[in-house]
C-alpha cells in the first residue's frame, strides 16, 4: 500500500496470477462518481463506501474485475452484526 503524505489519496496494488488490481481510494465529495468506463485498455470500476471514493482499475476481464470490486467494497463496508 503506498499512502502520500500531504495527500488525501491511497493507492493499493493486488497481483493475482497474471493480472494486476489498482485500487484508489479518496475522500469523497458530495455527488455521484463517474460511471464504470474503459481508458486506454483499463476498465475502471467506481464505488463509495462511507466517506470513501474508490477506483479499482485493471485490464483484467469484467466480470472478474466487478467481483474483485465487490469483495473490496464488501470488506471495507461497516459490519451491522451485534
Amino acid at each position: 500500500m503506498l499512502c502520500v503524505r500531504e495527500r488525501t489519496d491511497c493507492k493499493i496494488a493486488v497481483r493475482l496470477d497474471y493480472d494486476v488490481l489498482h485500487d484508489f481510494l479518496w475522500a469523497a465529495a458530495r455527488g455521484n462518481l463517474p460511471t464504470d468506463t474503459t481508458r486506454n485498455g483499463y476498465h475502471l470500476v467506481f464505488w463509495k463506501t462511507g466517506d470513501l471514493a474508490n477506483c479499482a482499475v485493471s485490464d483484467m476481464g469484467w466480470d472478474k474485475l466487478r467481483g474483485l470490486a465487490r469483495l473490496l467494497r464488501d470488506f471495507g463496508a461497516p459490519d451491522n452484526r451485534e
